[in-house]
């Protein structure tokens, strides 16, 4: 079915039915590409798997169709982080300007929201980006430190790997940061370690990418988890092991948390902002005429009530399942 805009703030579940799992919030604004229809439940794929409505219960619209023109014209989905994640939401926020200037006075709106949505997240990486250099170089920092047992993480050149080992890539590697181990084969007498490295696999272009399959047997010997890549490399590669993968886990499970909350408190303030401009107008007004379409007798209201009955009915945003 292709992509959609979301024209009102929806959550994405783990399966159709409507008591399933809840993984993320998607905000008004954004895309979603659709795979699958059932009534109206929808999967889509991206910017993650699951399931979510094409309208509400009552009949409101949330998923809404982008035609063939703005289709082709996207840009690639945005990496999760780093400097090419930057530079995708620059050229999002660019072309989202283009579309403003052409688009009717209906879907202005939803544009302006996604583009102040792009800026939010734009900030929000580069902070991101700032804390993990300086969390990277705390660990380094921590790698030198002699302990009780010896050197921190054991000496690099003795470990026995375990799968679900974090360890520290040196310094001067093609890679950077972190990969996590898991496994470790001999081919041809030579050591070879399975690793996963979190980058999007269309993105990874190291002369060790692997999907997990043996170089030899082609036996498929793990499966790269989610957002990440698989890679061979070495032991002369790594700098240490790093005894924190279940802290790494739930820190990248409350950074998605807390990225989910900033997208809900991003979208109602910027309601809540627009509600008050309408308010601020309709309040100027000495009295404001509706004109039924067919030609009923026609309502006339003041503008100080209207624009009061105006502001109650928005003090709050309301989720769609």
């Amino acid at each position: 079915m292709g992509w959609h805009r979301v024209c009102l703030n929806t959550i994405v579940r783990k399966e159709k039915v409507l008591d399933s799992e809840r993984l993320r919030i998607l905000p008004m604004g954004s895309r979603v590409n659709v795979v699958e229809k059932q009534g109206r439940r929808v999967r889509i794929d991206q910017p993650i798997s699951g399931w979510c409505s094409l309208n509400s219960s009552n009949g409101d619209t949330i998923l809404k169709p982008l035609d063939a023109n703005q289709t082709s014209k996207m840009v690639a989905p945005t990496p999760r982080s780093g400097q090419a994640a930057v530079t995708n939401l620059t050229e999002k926020v660019k072309y989202t300007e283009e579309q403003i200037s052409k688009a009717q006075d209906s879907e202005k709106e939803l544009l302006k929201q996604e583009k102040l949505q792009y800026e939010a997240r734009i900030k929000d990486l580069e902070k991101k980006d700032a804390e993990r250099q300086k969390m990277l170089a705390a660990l380094q920092a921590q790698s030198a430190k002699p302990t009780a047992q010896g050197t921190a993480s054991t000496d690099i050149e003795t470990v026995k790997f375990r799968a679900g080992d974090a360890a520290m890539i040196v310094p001067d590697h093609e890679l950077k940061g972190i990969c996590i181990i898991q496994c470790v084969i001999t081919v041809d007498g030579k050591e070879m370690i399975g690793c996963d490295y979190a980058t999007h696999p269309d993105q990874f272009n190291f002369k060790g990418k692997s999907d997990g399959t043996h170089p030899v047997s082609g036996d498929k010997i793990w499966t790269p988890n989610n957002g990440m890549s698989g890679c061979w490399l070495e032991r002369k590669d790594l700098k240490s092991l790093l005894p924190c993968l279940a802290l790494l886990k739930q820190c990248e499970k409350l950074d998605q948390e807390n990225t989910d909350l900033k997208y809900y408190k991003r979208t109602a303030e910027g309601m809540v902002k627009r509600v008050q401009e309408f308010h601020d107008q309709f309040k100027n007004n000495r009295t404001i005429t509706f004109q039924p379409l067919d030609d009923t007798k026609e309502k006339v209201l003041k503008g100080e009530d209207f624009a009061k009955a105006f502001l109650t009915q928005f003090t709050s945003i309301e989720i769609h399942d």
